[in-house]
């Protein structure tokens, strides 16, 4: 499989754990959505919105310049946009853990001090739940979620940069999870919208423990206030892309607040719920594909097809898919708002606008993360500015005349301001996106046609809603084929990469090829990874330097996997290949190879190989004593 496929195939690997993840995430809201709706009325629900979004702006208040800042300082890249030509260098020297547990520290002290202003003046914040009749009461439930979750966010994300997607799926699940098991039965008691805000608050709080318990081995107690003046140099710049995003995804709650009911403001938490299904369909590949930059493979199809070429594939397929998440929600909206009472159903129109705002946010994204002009992250930032100053006058305009959609139709404005200013910029760069400028107009083309087709079979022909409406979506992956907007060529790859990605990478045991190894690489090997030595340690009990025991387990490597020849850096590639302490060191570790021309390809081989004689069994390394050196 050439670099290019296999860096697709982890991509795809990891991009569907998260989809299944978030989809167990989502899927737990909406019990969550759903219980809550049996008891709580649209007005009440409405309120209750109110809360949950408050203590989502208090969360990120607490986390304003740390969060940003924290990660870019651990892992020497942005959020969930993570473009390997803007990374900052790190200088830690093996600190990483201290600088994270340091982050993890100050965030908490923040949200303490903010909890405790907000319990003196709880009328400060309960100004934004407007008419509503905010509760002292439950502004402080709201605002103790909000600090417990900026802990939650910043630790629960670690293991995505990590390229630890299964424990990150289960660190986003705890947060419903948790929410589910004890809101439940407060709303059952008849507690109603205090139930629901005490059960956030406490749900979070489990959550957030259950978060630093998993994360343990990334961070350490070792405070260092020296890590802060970075923190704070990196995160600044950060703040008023993170504000703008955060007051087009939520702040539009607060705004219908002043001018519907909170049966509306209700009918839009209740869009906004289903429509996550789509986000987290479309926030996949942004959390798949950024922190896999990070790894040899990603360096290796670089160099084997071009970064244009890497990019025009990605960016592609990418937007054909979203395409595609848009129609499915387009077309199935009313089925699936139907898991609330019919006293919601109005909440149908919402859902495929508030999946369209996703989408091109998505899109704004990606064309960030592929785009090659000067000083991009500036123009980011600047974009996302924009972009929320749109959404705030496009807001206030349309929700007094339009309600909850004319909110929805805001976060499509915006967002589309910031998408097509993104791609202006970049395509009047020397280096412009090499987007498959045919492919993509036509998949949208195609999405239109299915979705007018499976109205009128409804219209003209009386099908089913939900017969017209499957027609639509199978008829747009089999269009995209027919008329070539994937191509021919295209499918076997597609094809090998979907089913690497079930089935994941498919390394051979090592186990029938240590007979291959010499004496020596065979005890090196057996030392190091079965018995887990330390190099310097292994030195001593071979009689050999440091520096020739790595050698010999590259070399051994070599043998178990038919990788190349010894070169002269093969004992810096050991030294990284089983260094141990955080991974975000380690990939800093990869920077530096890589700069030095270590070959990338024969990196990701050797770590894959590597990998497979971890899995060794103790009886695997039984064998008869060799003669050979």
């Amino acid at each position: 499989m050439s670099a290019l496929n296999e860096f697709g195939s982890r991509v795809g690997r990891h991009a569907g754990i998260y989809t299944i993840g978030s989809a167990i995430g989502v899927a737990l809201g909406l019990v969550n959505l759903i219980v809550l709706t049996r008891f709580l009325d649209p007005s009440e629900f409405g309120l209750y919105a109110l809360y949950l979004t408050l203590a989502a702006l208090l969360t990120l208040i607490y986390g304003l310049v740390w969060f940003k800042g924290s990660i870019r300082l651990v892992f020497g890249g942005d959020d969930e946009d993570d473009d390997e030509e803007e990374a900052e260098e790190r200088d830690l020297a093996g600190q990483a853990r201290a600088a994270l547990g340091t982050a993890l520290a100050v965030t908490t002290v923040v949200a303490l001090v903010g909890t405790a202003v907000v319990a003196l003046f709880p009328g400060l914040p309960g100004v934004l739940i407007g008419g509503a009749g905010a509760s002292a009461e439950l502004v402080l439930y709201a605002a103790v979620a909000g600090g417990v979750g900026a802990v939650w966010r910043l630790a629960a994300g670690v293991p995505r940069r990590e390229r630890r997607s299964i424990l990150f799926v289960l660190l986003q699940a705890s947060l419903p999870l948790c929410t589910l098991l004890v809101t439940v039965p407060l709303v059952a008691l008849g507690l109603g919208v205090r139930g629901a805000v005490i059960g956030l608050a406490v749900g979070t709080s489990v959550a957030g423990v259950i978060a630093l318990v998993a994360i343990r081995d990334s961070w350490s107690a070792a405070i260092r206030l020296s890590f802060l003046p970075t923190i704070i140099r990196r995160g600044a710049p950060y703040l008023p892309l993170v504000i703008s995003f955060w007051v087009i995804q939520n702040a539009g709650v607060f705004i219908l607040a002043q001018y519907a009911s909170t049966a509306e403001v209700g009918l839009f938490r209740v869009a906004s719920q289903v429509a996550a299904f789509g986000s987290y369909g479309v926030t996949a590949f942004l959390r798949a594909s950024g922190p896999l930059t990070r790894e040899p493979i990603h360096q290796a199809a670089r160099d084997e097809r071009g970064p244009g070429r890497v990019a025009t594939l990605m960016s592609s397929y990418f937007v054909l898919g979203t395409i595609g998440v848009v129609l499915f929600f387009a077309l199935a909206s009313d089925v699936l708002v139907q898991v609330a009472p019919r006293s919601y159903a109005a909440a149908a129109p919402l859902v495929p606008l508030i999946v369209m705002s996703v989408v091109l946010n998505g899109w704004f994204r990606v064309a960030y993360r592929y785009a090659r002009l000067p000083n991009k992250q500036a123009i980011k930032i600047s974009l996302a500015a924009v972009a929320g100053v749109v959404f705030l006058a496009a807001a206030f305009l349309l929700a007094p005349r339009a309600g909850a959609v004319g909110v929805a139709w805001s976060m499509v404005i915006a967002f589309a301001v910031a998408t097509a200013g993104m791609i202006a910029r970049a395509q009047r760069s020397p280096h412009p996106i090499p987007f498959a400028h045919r492919r993509l107009p036509a998949g949208i083309l195609l999405a239109l046609g299915c979705y007018a087709v499976a109205h009128l079979g409804e219209q003209l022909a009386g099908l089913p809603a939900v017969i017209s409406g499957i027609v639509g979506l199978m008829a747009y992956p089999a269009l995209l084929l027919v008329t070539g907007v994937i191509p021919r060529g295209h499918i076997r790859p597609l094809r090998s990469i979907s089913t690497s990605a079930v089935r994941g990478a498919g390394t051979p045991s090592a186990a029938p090829r240590l007979e291959r190894l010499s004496r020596r690489e065979w005890r090196v090997l057996r030392l190091l990874v079965r018995d887990g030595l330390e190099a310097a340690a292994v030195a001593e009990k071979t009689g050999r330097s440091e520096t020739q025991t790595l050698e010999d387990m590259v070399a051994g490597l070599r043998e178990i996997g038919d990788i190349g020849k010894p070169g002269p850096g093969d004992a810096r590639l050991g030294a990284y290949l089983i260094a141990g302490g955080a991974i975000a060191d380690r990939d800093q570790a990869w920077k530096r190879l890589a700069g030095e021309g270590v070959d990338p390809r024969e990196t990701d081989r050797l770590s894959r190989t590597l990998e497979s004689v971890r899995r060794l069994t103790r009886a695997d390394w039984k064998r008869p004593e060799r003669t050979a050196p």
